[in-house]
C-alpha cells in the first residue's frame, strides 16, 4: 500500500526495496505500477525489485521503462532487471529503438542487454517478430536483419532454428508490402539455418558406418539429432544416413 498511497517518495522507494528483497510474486503489480511514479528513485527501485522478483510478467513493463524514460538511472534499472529475467520478448524493441536512439549511453546499454540474452532464444523470438503482421514493417525489417546476422556469426544458432521457422523467413518475403533490406535479410537467414542443417546431416553420414536412407526435412531432423547425440555420447551403433535433396526456400 505504501508504494500507491504514501506521500513521501521515501518511504515508497523504501517499500519498492523491501518487496524486492521478500521475493513474493504477489509483489509485482504493485511494483509495476510503481515504474510510473512521479519520483525517479521509486521507479528505479521498482525496476530493480522486479529483477529481483524474477517475474516474467514484468518484462513488457520494463521494456516501456528502459525505452521511454526520461531519467537513465531508471533505464539502467530497467536494462539490469531485463537482464536477470532472461527476457528475449524484449529484443526486438530494443534492435529497433538502438537504431533510431542517438544518446550514446543509451546505445552501449542496449547493446549490453541483447548480448546478455540466449543468442537461441533471441534468435527465436526475432522470427516471430518477422513473422508477426501486426507489428510495423520497419520493426519486423530490423528483427530480420538482426536474426540474420546472428545466423550467419554462429552455426549452432542456425542450427537450433526448424523447417518451420526457415518456411516462415521464406512466407513473410513473399510478402507484397515488404522491401528489398527485408527479403534480403530472410533469404539469407533461410540460407545460413539451410546450411547448417545440411552440415550437421552431412557430418553424421561421413562419420557412420550402416546405412540408413531417409528423405526430406523429416530425415534431415533425424540426422541432425543424431548427429547432435554423436557429439555428446560417442558410444552404440553408428549409422551412415542419406539424406535427400531439399528446397531451401521450403516450395
Amino acid at each position: 500500500m505504501a508504494l500507491r498511497e504514501h506521500a513521501g517518495e521515501g518511504v515508497r522507494s523504501a517499500a519498492a526495496i523491501a518487496l524486492g528483497k521478500l521475493g513474493a510474486a504477489e509483489a509485482a503489480p504493485g511494483l509495476l505500477e510503481a515504474l510510473w511514479d512521479h519520483h525517479w528513485d521509486v521507479r528505479r527501485e521498482a525496476a530493480e525489485a522486479l529483477g529481483k522478483l524474477g517475474a516474467a510478467e514484468a518484462a513488457p513493463g520494463l521494456l516501456e521503462a528502459f525505452l521511454g524514460d526520461a531519467d537513465s538511472d531508471v533505464r539502467q534499472a530497467a536494462a539490469a532487471a531485463l537482464v536477470k529475467l532472461d527476457a528475449a520478448e524484449a529484443a526486438p524493441g530494443l534492435l529497433r529503438m538502438l537504431e533510431e536512439d542517438v544518446d550514446p549511453e543509451f546505445r552501449r546499454t542496449a547493446a549490453k542487454v541483447l548480448d546478455r540474452f540466449d543468442p537461441k532464444d533471441l534468435a527465436l523470438q526475432l522470427v516471430r517478430t518477422v513473422r508477426n503482421r501486426d507489428m510495423s514493417i520497419p520493426w519486423r525489417e530490423t528483427a530480420a536483419s538482426e536474426l540474420a546476422r546472428l545466423v550467419t556469426k554462429d552455426a549452432a544458432v542456425a542450427l537450433a532454428l526448424a523447417d518451420e521457422h526457415a518456411d516462415a523467413l521464406h512466407d513473410a518475403a513473399q510478402e507484397e508490402e515488404v522491401g528489398k533490406v527485408f527479403r534480403d535479410s530472410c533469404a539469407k537467414a533461410v540460407g545460413k539455418i539451410d546450411a547448417a542443417h545440411a552440415q550437421a546431416a552431412d557430418d553424421a553420414a561421413r562419420h557412420g558406418t550402416a546405412a540408413l536412407p531417409i528423405d526430406g526435412a523429416a530425415g534431415r531432423q533425424v540426422a541432425i539429432g543424431l548427429w547432435l547425440e554423436k557429439t555428446t555420447r560417442h558410444s552404440g551403433p553408428s549409422l551412415d544416413i542419406c539424406i535427400g535433396p531439399r528446397n531451401p526456400m521450403g516450395t
